[in-house]
Parts: structure tokens; sequence; C-alpha cells
């Protein structure tokens, strides 16, 4: 796995860990891309219970053909908190991004591109 996706991974779940927050992680390989706004071929998903880490569920589309590089990663119900420090640090879990948009499907999901 590419060294920028699996640092942001595992400090994912080292944060969930230390916090005893529960997360639910699921994986697949993505075979149709008609409905997302750029292409990828893989996708982990963390599920989680709350807002507590300032979103719910974060969706991870990656590229398995680049050792799965980080194409995007579609953020659920983040608050306002949470965009703010985004906007303030650039960074998103310490991995700086490229831009942010809404989801134009989906109500409060956003696409953080990397």
């Amino acid at each position: 796995m590419n060294a920028q996706t699996n640092a942001l991974l595992s400090q994912i779940v080292s944060i969930c860990n230390r916090f005893k927050i529960p997360y639910m992680p699921m994986e697949s390989n993505v075979t149709d891309c008609s409905t997302l706004p750029f292409t990828c071929s893989y996708m982990k998903i963390f599920y989680f219970q709350n807002t507590q880490l300032g979103h719910k569920d974060l969706h991870f589309y990656l590229d398995k053909e680049t050792d799965y590089k980080l194409i995007a990663v579609r953020i659920v119900k983040p608050t306002t908190k949470m965009f703010e420090m985004m906007e303030k640090l650039g960074q998103f879990y310490g991995m700086s991004y490229k831009k942010i948009e809404k989801d134009p499907l989906e109500y409060d999901h956003y696409f953080i591109y990397f």
C-alpha cells in the first residue's frame, strides 16, 4: 500500500483505538464509478456511530494500479469545527489535500481530493 495512504489509515485507526471510538471498517473493489466525479478501483470505508471525530463515515477511494494511492475521501456529515480546522491547517488528519467539493448527489457529504 502507498506510504501516504497507509499512514492516513493507520492514524485514523490509532485515534479510534486510543479514544475507544467504535468503528466498522469495510473494503471492496469498485466496479462502477459512474456516480463518482473521478475514477477509482478500490474503496475502504470506516463507519462511525456518531460525530465524535468531527464527522460520520469516511469513504477512501484508492487506485489499485498505483499501489493503492489515495484519490479522494468522502466525508459524511462533517461538523463546522472539523471544516474550520481543515481550512486553517490545509490538512485532513495530517495529510495535505488539494481541494474540497460538496457531493452533488448526497446531502451533507463532501469529497476531499488528494
